[in-house]
């Protein structure tokens, strides 16, 4: 599997998560952009970046997804999965979020 494959695969699965959770989630597919997922639940909206390793986001990344959040007046969230174990989904202060 490739690295690209190993990402659309940990975005789809968080994906099931938010949609599971009652919120409306669009993926930019092949983005290589500030945000991997746009999500929103009617009360608040979540620009979210998601990695599947422990690689840390870089402050070029935070700051990217956060003017981005910023555009939508949304919530710049960092989700990680490591080895598939469970999502680890934190606000830009690295408090965690809770779906």
């Amino acid at each position: 599997m490739t690295n690209y494959q190993r990402g659309y695969k940990a975005e789809r699965e968080l994906m099931e998560v938010l949609l599971g959770r009652g919120y409306y989630v669009m993926r930019a597919g092949g983005s290589r952009g500030s945000a991997d997922l746009l999500a929103g639940d009617g009360r608040k909206v979540l620009a979210i970046q998601v990695k599947r390793n422990a690689s840390p986001f870089s402050m070029q990344e935070r700051m990217a997804l956060t003017h981005f959040a910023d555009a939508f007046r949304g919530l710049a969230i960092l989700a990680r999965r490591i080895n598939g174990g469970e999502w680890i989904i934190t606000d830009m202060a690295n408090t965690r979020f809770l779906l």
